[in-house]
């Protein structure tokens, strides 16, 4: 097995100057599997970026902070938030896997990018503090954030939030999942779907939705969503159900 080259910088400024030099490291619990190919790391845990904050007009993550440290701030973030974080992984990956980690290699299956999704969520990159929305990132993947760092994650405080999912077991990952958020100032409704494919799936309005057309959108967005875990025809059907009544315990139906 080739070695690898270890950098430990302690500066922000340091740790984008060795980008070229390595691919970032946080957590490392999704990198591990993918180690071929790969010849330096550029280890990111001294840069103090695992912060985890709530103002008047939102939430700030860190890009290092840990999905154990999101359930540890429960008590400060909405409920569901919350719960998506500890429904990521078990105990002992989310003491070790960041923010920013999950959001570069998650896929539709995550929990906490689907409400994440629901939450408005921009990304802060460095260089240059560029602060981009998630669903633009998760659509282009690499191509937005190679030769950058995700130095902090921007959810807008909901007025409303859930999420709502159905899986094997309470533990499983979801073979289909919906989150939906209110936003604070306006009616905007936003509502993710995931469960499936590469990234969650956004739809949103700038009013409160018409239930019915809610559902159906769903459903027609989830009509070829089929893989190994559930047909098509399956999440179509609890898709639809988990919008509507999740509407309906936000009282917008």
């Amino acid at each position: 097995m080739t070695s690898l080259d270890y950098h430990r910088p302690k500066t922000l400024d340091e740790a984008l100057a060795l980008l070229t030099k390595g691919v970032p490291l946080a957590g490392g619990t999704r990198l591990t599997a993918r180690l071929r190919g790969i010849v330096g790391l550029v280890d990111l845990q001294d840069l103090g970026l695992n912060r985890i904050e709530t103002t008047d007009m939102g939430i700030v993550f860190g890009g290092t902070a840990t999905l154990q440290g999101l359930v540890e701030y429960a008590s400060h973030l909405p409920e569901d938030l919350a719960r998506a974080a500890r429904l990521e992984a078990g105990w002992n990956i989310r003491n070790m896997a960041t923010v920013a980690g999950t959001i570069v290699t998650g896929d539709g299956r995550s929990p906490l990018l689907t409400v994440l999704l629901a939450l408005n969520t921009e990304l802060q990159f460095a260089p240059g503090d560029e602060r981009v929305p998630l669903d633009e990132v998760l659509g282009r993947g690499d191509d937005r954030t190679r030769g950058k760092l995700i130095t902090a994650v921007h959810a807008v405080l909901p007025d409303r939030l859930r999420y709502a999912q159905v899986a094997r077991s309470p533990a499983d990952r979801p073979i289909i999942g919906v989150a939906v958020g209110v936003a604070q100032e306006r009616a905007a409704v936003r509502i993710a779907l995931g469960g499936y494919g590469a990234h969650p799936q956004l739809m949103s309005w700038d009013e409160t939705p018409d239930a019915q057309e809610a559902a159906d959108q769903a459903r027609s967005m989830l009509a070829d969503a089929g893989d190994q875990w559930a047909s098509s025809e399956y999440r179509a059907a609890a898709g639809a159900t988990l919008v509507t009544r999740l509407l309906k315990e936000l009282d917008l139906e």
